[in-house]
C-alpha cells in the first residue's frame, strides 16, 4: 500500500482555489502552507495542482535542501531549468549558476521569464521546503513579487512550522497585495478514517479514535502505520494501536519489514539527501538488479520515482522518512557510504560526504577544505566559503585550529555583510581565547548593532594588540574607518585612513577603503570640495574611467556622489553612467543603488522629473533587493523630492514617514539629514515656512560635520528661506552670510542666494537694495540656473514688480514662472503663481502640459513618457522591472484617459508634454 498522505483538506482547497480566481483576474496571490512534518504540505499541492481550478497554468517547481542553504541561486537554478530551455536560453543568469551574481540582476531575469511563461496562460511557481532556500534565491523572488502588479502569477511556498521562517519569506509574503497563511494542522477523526478506507484498512470507530489520538490526526504518521496493517491479519489493528508509536519508531519498523534490497536502495538514497538517478543510488547500495529493490520501496511508500524522465531519479517520499532510514544504518555502513558517495557526487556535494564520513577529529581533512576555501575565494560565495572554513573548524584537532578557522570564517562573513550568519555563532566566538581578530569579529558585530562605544573599543584593542601591517591590524583599521565614516565622525576617519595607509603592501580594497575615509573625513570636516579635491590628490582614479579596476570603479562611484552633493549635476551624470558601465564585468564592488540616485537627485534638480522618478524608483529596488540598510534613506530622498514638488501630498507625507522611520531604525542620529532635507522641500512646496523650520529644527541640534555637512548646500538654502518666512531676520542673514560663502565654489547656488537675499531685503524694507539683488539674478543667463529656482526668482521678481505697481512687467514675468513650472509639472508653484496673476487682475495661464497628464498615475506617466523617446514595450518592461503584461495594462488606460487610441498619438503628444 503506497503512502498518500492527502485527505480532506477541504478548507485549504478552498483557500488555493480562491488564489487562483485572483490570479485569473491578473492579480498576483502569494501562498505559503506551514505544518509540521508528515502533515500533509506537499500532498496537498500536488493534489491541487491535478485539480480543474490549476487546469491550464505553467508550473514551475523547486525543492529546497537543508545541505544547500549556502549556494547562491540554487532555487532560482531549479525553478529555471523546469521551464522550456529555448526559453532559459534568453535569461541565462537564471540557468547559469554563478555564486557571485547579484540577486538583484537574476530577479531581473527571472520576473522576464515569468513574463513569457504568461504568454500562454497563467504561471504557478512552487518552492517545496522553503525554510531551507538560499537567501540569495529568497531576495530574487521578494525583487518578482514586488514588481509583480497585474501578471496572472501565482507564488506557492511550503514550509515546516517547526522551523523559524526567514525573514525574506516574512518580507515576501508582506509585500504581496494577495497573500494566503494556510498552516495545517492534524487530520480530524472522520478524515482519519477517509485516510484508512482510502489505504483499504479500514478501522472500527474505537480503533480510528485510538489512531486519532495516537498520531494526533498527523497524516503521515497515520498513514505508515496504517501501511503496516497486514490484511492477513500478520499485523491486526489490535496488535499496532497497543501502545502508542512515535513517527520515527513507526518508519523504522516499516523499513524493517522491507526486503535487504529494497532496504539498500533506501538507506542509500538517505544518504545522498537529494534527487538522485536511479543508477547512481544503485551503484552506491552495490545493487547490480534495480527492479526489486525499487519495486518493494515504492510499494510500501518509501520513494517518488519520475520514470518518464531519461535518469529515472528517485527520491525520498518525505523527510521524516529519509531522517527515519538514516537514523537505522550502522554507524560504520553510514561511514562507508558516505565515503563511496563522496567519488559518485559532484565536487560540492563531496565535501558534505567527506566530513560525514570522519570519524574522529581529521586536521588533515581540516587542512584539505581550509586550502579548497582559500583556493576557490573568488569562485565560490562567501557562505560557501565560510561553510568550508566551519567544517574545517569542527574536524580540527587542536583548539587554537578550530578557532582561527571560525573566526576566519565569521571575519569573512562580515566583509560580505552577513552578518546575520555570524549571530548564528557569536556564543562559540565569545568562548574564544581572547585574541585581536576575536575582537574585530566582536567589534564589527558591535558596529552593525549601534554599539558605538562597544565596537570602537574592542576594534582600537584588537589594532594595538596585532602586528603592524599584519591582517587582522589591516581588518581592525578597516572597521574603524567604517565606523567612523558611517558615524560621520571626520577627523577619527581621517586618522585612521593615514594609519591604514603607512601599512606596507596593502592589498587593493583596504587601501582604495582607507582613501575612501581619508577623503569622506575632509569632506565631513569642509564639505563636499574638500573630499573632491582629496581624492583627485589621491590618484587612484584613471584618466580613462573604463580603464578602473573593481576598486577604482568603486571610488568613480563615490565621486559621483560627492559631486551630486556639490551641485555639479552634470559631472556627477557622467561618473555615475561610466560606473554603471564596469559593474557588469565582475569583482566589482556593486553600487547601483548609489549610482541611480546620484543620477536621480541630479535630474530632479536638472529638471528631468520624469526620468529623475524612473531612476529613483531603480535607486530604491536596487537598495531593497540586496538589504543594504544604510542605503534606504538616501534612495528614498529624491522620491519624496518630485512628490512634495507635484503636489502629490498623500503620497508625499508617505514617504517622509517612511524616512522616519527608516532613519530611526537603520541610520547613525545624523542620517536625520534625509529625512528633514525631504520634509522641508515639502513645506517649501506648500509655502508652509513654519514646516520647514520644524522639518529642519533636528539638524540644528547637531554640529555641522559629517552627513550634515556633506548635504549643507541641499538644506542652506531652504533654512534660509523658513528663517525669512518666519521673520528671524537676524538669523536669516547670518545664514545668508554661509550660503554666499558656497556660492564661490557652487556656481549653481548664486541665483538661488540673491533671490532669497532680495527677499530678505523686501521683508526689513529695503526695496532698492532688493531690486538690486533680482536684477543681479536675472542677469545670469535662464540656461545657468536650475529650472525650479529659475521659476521661483522669476516668480518673486514679478511679486516685488506688483508691490511697486509695475502690473504689465509682474503679468509677463509670472507667465514665465507658470511656463517653466507647468515644464516640471509642479502644480502647487503653478497655483501660487495664479493666485498671483489673480491679484494683478490676469486670469489667462498656459498650463497645457499639467492639463494633459493631471490624471495619468506616475506609472502611466514614465510609460508614455519611454514611449515618447522610442522605446518598445519589452523594452518599457526592462526600464521599469514589470512584466510587457503591466506595460499593456497601464497602456490602455493611458489611451482612455487621454482620449486617444494608438501608439504614435501617444508618442507625439508625449515628446511634447511629458
Amino acid at each position: 500500500m503506497t503512502i498518500n498522505t492527502f485527505v480532506g483538506r477541504r478548507r485549504e482547497f478552498q483557500k488555493l482555489d480562491e488564489c487562483a480566481e485572483l490570479v485569473l483576474a491578473n492579480r498576483p496571490c502569494v501562498t505559503i502552507v506551514t505544518g509540521s512534518s508528515g502533515i500533509g504540505k506537499t500532498a496537498l499541492i500536488r493534489n491541487w495542482l491535478a485539480s480543474s481550478k490549476a487546469r491550464g497554468m505553467t508550473v514551475v517547481r523547486a525543492s529546497c535542501d537543508a545541505s544547500e542553504t549556502d549556494l547562491p541561486f540554487g532555487v532560482i537554478n531549479q525553478l529555471a531549468n523546469s521551464m522550456p530551455k529555448d526559453l532559459i536560453e534568453q535569461f541565462h543568469r537564471i540557468a547559469e549558476y554563478n555564486p557571485t551574481a547579484v540577486p538583484f540582476h537574476v530577479g531581473m531575469d527571472l520576473l522576464a521569464a515569468i513574463d513569457a511563461l504568461q504568454s500562454t496562460g497563467p504561471v504557478t511557481l512552487v518552492v517545496d521546503d522553503a525554510q531551507w532556500a538560499d537567501p540569495a534565491s529568497l531576495q530574487a523572488l521578494s525583487f518578482v513579487v514586488r514588481r509583480l502588479q497585474v501578471d496572472a502569477v501565482m507564488i506557492i511556498l511550503i514550509a515546516r512550522s517547526d522551523k523559524s521562517l526567514n525573514v525574506d519569506i516574512e518580507r515576501l509574503l508582506r509585500e504581496c497585495d494577495y497573500s494566503y497563511n494556510l498552516e495545517l494542522s492534524g487530520l480530524t477523526e472522520g478524515e482519519v478514517a477517509e485516510l484508512a478506507e482510502q489505504l483499504k484498512a479500514p478501522l472500527n470507530s474505537r480503533d480510528t479514535q485510538r489512531l486519532h489520538a495516537y498520531t494526533a490526526g498527523s497524516p503521515l504518521h497515520a498513514a505508515t502505520l496504517l501501511n503496516q496493517f497486514d490484511d492477513n491479519g500478520a499485523t491486526g489493528t489490535a496488535e499496532l494501536l497497543a501502545v502508542p508509536t512515535s513517527l520515527a519508531h513507526a518508519a523504522e519498523r516499516g523499513l524493517a519489514q522491507l526486503p535487504d534490497a529494497g532496504r539498500q536502495l533506501v538507506e542509500a538514497l538517505a544518504v545522498l539527501d537529494s534527487r538522485q538517478p536511479l543508477a547512481l543510488v544503485c551503484q552506491l547500495a552495490r545493487l547490480d538488479d534495480a527492479t526489486v529493490a525499487l519495486e518493494a520501496a515504492l510499494a510500501d511508500g518509501w520513494l517518488r520515482w519520475w520514470p518518464d524522465e531519461a535518469a529515472t531519479p528517485i527520491a525520498m517520499h518525505h523527510a521524516l522518512q529519509r531522517d527515519a532510514a538514516y537514523r537505522t544504518i550502522p554507524p560504520s555502513r553510514r561511514r562507508d557510504l558516505h565515503s563511496a558517495a563522496a567519488d559518485l557526487v559532484d565536487p560540492d556535494a563531496s565535501w558534505h560526504h567527506r566530513v560525514a564520513a570522519a570519524q574522529h577529529t581529521d586536521e588533515k581533512l581540516a587542512s584539505t577544505l581550509e586550502e579548497e576555501a582559500t583556493k576557490a575565494v573568488l569562485t565560490i560565495s562567501p557562505d560557501r566559503f565560510a561553510t568550508l572554513l566551519l567544517w574545517a573548524s569542527d574536524l580540527s584537532e587542536f583548539r587554537s585550529e578550530k578557532e582561527r578557522r571560525l573566526l576566519i570564517a565569521a571575519a569573512h562573513l562580515q566583509q560580505h555583510f552577513n552578518f546575520a550568519r555570524v549571530a548564528q555563532h557569536l556564543a562559540e566566538i565569545e568562548a574564544c581565547y581572547p585574541s585581536p581578530v576575536r575582537d574585530v569579529v566582536l567589534g564589527t558585530q558591535a558596529m552593525m548593532h549601534g554599539r558605538v562605544s562597544v565596537a570602537e573599543k574592542l576594534l582600537k584593542g584588537a589594532l594595538s594588540a596585532s602586528s603592524p601591517a599584519s591582517e587582522t591590524a589591516v581588518l581592525a583599521n578597516l572597521g574603524l574607518g567604517q565606523l567612523y565614516t558611517w558615524y560621520g565622525r571626520g577627523r577619527d576617519a581621517i586618522n585612521t585612513a593615514e594609519r591604514a595607509l603607512q601599512f606596507d603592501n596593502l592589498p587593493e580594497w583596504p587601501s582604495v577603503a582607507a582613501v575612501y575615509h581619508q577623503c569622506s573625513g575632509e569632506l565631513y570636516l569642509k564639505g563636499p570640495k574638500a573630499g573632491l579635491d582629496c581624492l583627485e590628490r589621491s590618484s587612484i582614479l584613471p584618466e580613462q574611467p573604463m580603464q578602473a579596476s573593481s576598486g577604482g570603479t568603486f571610488m568613480l562611484t563615490q565621486r559621483s556622489l560627492w559631486r551630486m552633493m556639490e551641485w555639479d549635476f552634470e559631472a556627477a551624470i557622467k561618473d555615475a553612467k561610466a560606473a554603471e558601465k564596469k559593474f557588469p564585468e565582475g569583482n566589482t564592488v556593486i553600487l547601483e543603488d548609489v549610482t541611480h540616485y546620484v543620477v536621480s537627485a541630479s535630474q530632479y534638480f536638472l529638471g528631468n522629473w520624469e526620468d529623475s522618478a524612473i531612476n529613483s524608483e531603480y535607486a530604491i529596488i536596487a537598495a531593497d533587493a540586496e538589504r543594504k540598510v544604510w542605503s534606504y534613506a538616501p534612495m528614498r530622498m529624491p522620491a519624496a523630492f518630485i512628490a512634495a514638488s507635484r503636489g502629490d501630498w498623500n503620497e508625499a507625507e508617505v514617504l517622509i514617514k517612511n524616512l522616519k522611520e527608516i532613519v530611526e531604525s537603520y541610520g547613525p542620529p545624523q542620517y536625520a539629514v534625509y529625512s528633514a532635507t525631504a520634509e522641508a522641500v515639502l513645506g517649501q512646496a506648500q509655502a508652509d515656512p513654519g514646516r520647514i523650520m520644524r522639518a529642519l529644527g533636528p539638524l540644528l541640534e547637531f554640529p555641522v560635520t559629517g552627513w550634515i555637512m556633506g548635504y549643507r548646500n541641499w538644506w542652506l538654502p531652504l533654512l534660509s528661506e523658513g528663517l525669512i518666512g518666519t521673520n528671524r531676520f537676524v538669523e536669516a542673514a547670518s545664514r545668508l552670510s554661509e550660503l554666499r560663502d558656497l556660492t564661490r565654489t557652487t556656481p549653481k547656488l548664486r541665483s538661488i542666494h540673491a533671490r532669497l537675499a532680495g527677499q530678505l531685503a523686501e521683508a526689513k524694507g529695503a526695496s532698492n537694495s532688493a531690486r538690486r539683488q533680482y536684477e543681479d539674478a536675472l542677469s545670469t543667463p535662464a540656461d545657468y540656473d536650475l529650472p525650479m529656482h529659475r521659476a521661483a526668482l522669476e516668480h518673486s521678481w514679478a511679486k516685488f514688480l506688483t508691490r511697486h505697481g509695475q502690473r504689465a512687467q509682474a503679468t509677463i514675468w509670472f507667465h514665465k514662472a507658470i511656463d517653466r513650472y507647468s515644464a516640471l509639472g509642479a502644480r502647487p508653484y503653478i497655483e501660487g503663481c495664479k493666485a498671483s496673476l489673480a491679484a494683478v487682475g490676469e486670469v489667462r495661464h498656459n498650463t497645457t502640459r499639467l492639463d494633459m497628464i493631471g490624471n495619468l498615475t506616475d506609472r502611466e506617466r514614465s510609460i508614455a513618457h519611454l514611449i515618447g523617446r522610442g522605446l518598445t514595450n519589452k523594452e518599457i518592461a526592462t526600464k521599469l522591472f514589470i512584466s510587457v503584461k503591466t506595460v499593456e495594462y497601464h497602456l490602455g488606460n493611458t489611451y482612455t484617459k487621454l482620449g486617444i487610441t494608438n501608439r504614435r498619438h501617444l508618442r507625439d503628444l508625449a515628446q511634447n508634454y511629458i
